[in-house]
């Protein structure tokens, strides 16, 4: 049940958390791609955004119309031909994007992050071919594949420091880490998979969080995202509560510090996911917990409520009915006429 709810809560809430939030911030060279404007110089774009999705909304169709077409014959292709079409498919993407990466435009500025993240699925895609031809083992074939993948992913991310590519680099980085623990570990439990992947995750949101990573709001985004859902994947249920509600705890008061809204929110959504997963695991014949766990937040929401308002009428400032000044002693105060 926690696992269901966080899978169909935390992404929609981060989704539009960050979108809701990267707009009230601004352009900024970290965040121009997002706000639509140029990710070098914050020039407003002379593309409108109809004409540029009715653009890729174009290029789609006809990628997937090509796409089927070689898919429906790629049986009979030799291991040879197969490899060739991914490699140039590989190419033209990163060409593309690399003639349009220097352009004072900003929707060519995305159309570079765009297909320089397609190009790295044919690049993958040619790296396993090249594998099976060499006979290669599942294991060896993951392993190859997803370390050669995510370092052209960080060769993409380095040339082009983009929203885009910063999300693919994180994926590589995530994929590579399962596919080493697949290859140390014969017939790994699921809770190594998932605590590798929280790991790297937490590392990950603590680059971004001290700005070594940028641009540093994916990074602390997805990262947090994912370090969130990664314990819902355990099989050992203490240990996937007691990370899964600290990981929660941790994200909501650092969202806090940092005036982030959307982790806050995040934070929220899967402390709820999964604390309703623990009761329900552990107190499932019980009334008396479940109960006493929501009159104990209806408590913390009152004196949430009640310290908010307090907060209010004693910070430095003018008083919110009298206007007056409430760090001035009532002596000093100008008396009336």
């Amino acid at each position: 049940m926690a696992g269901g709810l966080l899978m169909l809560l935390v992404p929609i809430a981060v989704i539009v958390g960050l979108a809701v939030w990267v707009r009230r911030s601004g352009g900024t060279r970290e965040t121009g791609e997002l706000s639509g404007l140029s990710a070098a110089d914050g020039t407003r774009s002379r593309v409108s955004l109809l004409a540029e999705g009715i653009g890729y909304v174009g290029s789609i169709l006809v990628l997937a119309g090509g796409a089927v077409a070689v898919g429906q014959r790629w049986d009979q292709f030799s291991d040879a031909t197969r490899l060739a079409i991914l490699a140039a498919a590989a190419v033209m993407f990163f060409v593309i994007g690399a003639f349009t990466r220097s352009s004072a435009e900003p929707a060519l500025t995305r159309l570079t992050s765009v297909t320089w993240a397609i190009s790295v699925a044919p690049f993958a895609g040619a790296i396993v071919v090249l594998s099976q031809m060499l006979d290669a083992s599942d294991r060896t074939t993951f392993l190859v594949t997803a370390t050669a993948s995510t370092l052209y992913a960080v060769v993409l991310w380095a040339l082009h420091r983009g929203a885009i590519q910063h999300a693919v680099m994180l994926a590589g980085v995530l994929v590579t880490a399962a596919s080493i623990v697949n290859f140390s570990i014969h017939d790994a439990r699921p809770w190594v998979y998932a605590t590798t992947i929280w790991a790297i995750a937490v590392v990950w949101v603590a680059l971004c969080w001290f700005r070594r990573i940028p641009p540093w709001w994916v990074g602390v985004s997805l990262g947090g995202l994912v370090a969130l859902i990664a314990p819902s994947a355990m099989d050992n249920y203490p240990a996937l509560y007691a990370l899964g509600i600290g990981t929660a705890v941790v994200v909501m008061a650092l969202s806090v510090l940092g005036r982030f809204t959307p982790g806050l929110a995040v934070g929220a959504v899967a402390m709820l996911g999964y604390v309703v997963g623990a009761v329900t695991h552990y107190f499932s014949g019980t009334i008396g917990v479940p109960l006493a766990l929501a009159i104990s937040g209806l408590a913390i929401l009152v004196l949430g409520v009640v310290v908010a308002r307090l907060l209010r009428h004693t910070a430095p400032g003018p008083h919110p009915r009298t206007g007056e000044a409430r760090d001035v002693p009532p002596e000093s105060r100008p008396k009336a006429a």
